[in-house]
């Protein structure tokens, strides 16, 4: 084959010049009622007769077929598997975890989902100053940085505040914090705005705001809410993640009463400094005594 196009309205609309064809072609009429003639045009390159050869069909032939369909005919009923992501559900509440900045705590038969953003502030401090070791160890975060990212987009953040690149800090003290998202891109399609699906992703996400003159079309924001990450991170990570690159970590051990109200759940106030605990380890010294260690960082 040395060329093959097909003509709509006396418009090319599709060519092909690199010898061999083997393609699935397919045409969406936007209007039934008249789409003009449409020309298939074949160019076969001439091929020498030798006396060897007496039939050139075998070579110089082509089959066409064509047939019509409804477009878009979508079914009268769904299934909740065919809206559910492909996922298991603990895989799906740990990526809305790490896209919402998310605290979920498990308790019996009973789970509290809270942001992160907003529990953090309004954390409840116990006075431990009668805890306070002699020594103890501080470390200032100040030198650690965060990339907050999804499948397009990513920031960076330290200490003074969302800035342009992290080079200069050492990989060893970079956090990825790795949303998993992807937004689904809004296209105009046919004179609506639909969300386009990207293949390999598991976790797509759009947002729909009802009915626009009678059509389920995608919108980019509402009320000037998006899913882009700057969104994201204004939000839902600014505060926590401005916390973080600006706080001290402080590790002390000391022993005290076995009915001393130790918890994660509860700040501490110790060392004139109020802290919030992200880690308590105990171990029994004597039958009423506890020898304690504790990791926190200091909040204001």
């Amino acid at each position: 084959m040395e060329n093959f196009k097909i003509v709509m309205k006396g418009k090319t609309i599709y060519t092909n010049t690199i010898g061999r064809l083997d393609k699935l072609i397919s045409l969406n009429i936007e209007e039934i009622t008249d789409y003009g003639l449409l020309e298939l045009q074949m160019s076969l390159v001439r091929f020498n007769v030798t006396d060897s050869i007496e039939d050139i069909s075998p070579y110089h032939n082509f089959t066409f077929w064509a047939n019509d369909g409804r477009l878009n005919v979508f079914p009268d009923s769904f299934s909740i598997a065919d809206v559910l992501p492909d996922m298991t559900f603990s895989a799906f509440l740990n990526k809305l975890k790490n896209w919402l900045n998310l605290d979920i705590d498990f308790k019996h038969d009973t789970v509290t989902i809270d942001y992160v953003e907003e529990k953090f502030v309004e954390t409840s401090f116990r006075d431990e100053s009668h805890l306070e070791a002699d020594r103890y160890i501080k470390k200032s975060n100040q030198n650690k940085a965060y990339e907050l990212k999804d499948s397009k987009e990513t920031i960076y953040i330290t200490k003074d505040g969302v800035v342009s690149n992290i080079s200069e800090y050492k990989s060893e003290n970079v956090n990825t914090i790795d949303t998993g998202v992807d937004v689904m891109k809004i296209e105009k399609k046919n004179s609506l705005f639909t969300a386009r699906r990207r293949e390999g992703s598991d976790f797509r996400i759009l947002l729909y705001d009802g009915l626009k003159n009678g059509l389920p079309v995608t919108v980019s924001a509402i009320n000037e809410i998006d899913f882009s990450i700057e969104n994201v991170y204004e939000r839902l990570w600014k505060n926590w993640l401005r916390f973080r690159v600006t706080s001290e970590t402080i590790k002390d051990k000391f022993s005290c009463d076995i009915y001393e109200n130790l918890t994660t759940e509860l700040g501490r106030y110790k060392y004139n400094k109020t802290q919030l605990v992200k880690k308590i380890s105990k171990r029994r010294v004597k039958e009423n005594r506890w020898e304690v260690s504790i990791e926190s960082e200091t909040l204001g």
